[in-house]
């Protein structure tokens, strides 16, 4: 959507609710909420911040999980200003959104985080921990992991090393974010025997024929799998 000059971060509104249904509930509160949102964080841009420090919900965008989160980082910067202090924020950064059983990230821990606006409820981020999202490659890989967990060497955002018992492993390129999700990639992994039998319903190909051009392509053998 087109932008007035000079500012991003607020794009033209009118353009985005074009031919949008904008007498819907839904489309209407996202649309005021924008809107709110922007206003705060021009306040909060423009130094009037208002709030009593780290973890204060009540300031300028307080509604904001990354606002929430910023002024945290912030006020652990200004705490560790030596070399140390990276390691610091690092270990602040990975505990906001930590998800385990075992105890709360800082999210659900700092009045600022509890506080701000989320787009899931307890009980869906409670299912995450166990399913994966349904409608990206995420699916694929959560499915491959619990499913064939012997088989599966390394998963990481873009690909997937598998163990298929020849003398090299199979790389799984996950380069789409969009792709495998269970709609199409559920009948290649429901009632698949081992991860060989899902790389060819995959490809459509038989294993021992696939090349490095396909959709999975050999690597060396390694412990790592990399």
């Amino acid at each position: 959507a087109p932008a007035p000059a000079g500012d991003p971060l607020r794009p033209d509104l009118s353009a985005l609710t074009d031919g949008a249904d904008t007498d819907g509930a839904e489309t209407g509160a996202i649309l005021a909420f924008w809107q709110a949102s922007l206003r705060e964080l021009d306040t909060l841009r423009a130094g009037g911040d208002g709030s009593e420090g780290p973890g204060d919900s009540e300031g300028p965008a307080g509604h904001l999980e990354w606002v929430a989160k910023k002024q945290l980082l912030d006020a652990t910067a200004r705490r560790h200003p030596d070399a140390h202090g990276h390691n610091v924020l690092h270990a602040v950064d990975l505990a906001w959104s930590e998800l385990s059983p075992a105890g709360r990230g800082l999210a659900e821990r700092v009045p600022a985080g509890v506080d701000a606006s989320g787009g899931l409820d307890e009980q869906m981020g409670e299912a995450s921990l166990a399913k994966p999202p349904t409608t990206t490659r995420a699916w694929l890989r959560g499915r491959l992991v619990s499913a064939f967990p012997g088989q599966v060497v390394a998963a990481g955002w873009h690909s997937m090393v598998l163990e298929t018992g020849e003398k090299d492993q199979r790389r799984l390129p996950l380069t789409d974010p969009l792709s495998f999700t269970r709609a199409t990639a559920s009948p290649a992994v429901e009632g698949a025997a081992d991860v060989v039998e899902v790389l060819t319903r995959l490809t459509g190909e038989r294993l021992d024929r696939l090349a490095p051009t396909t959709e999975a392509v050999t690597v060396p053998a390694t412990p790592s799998g990399e």
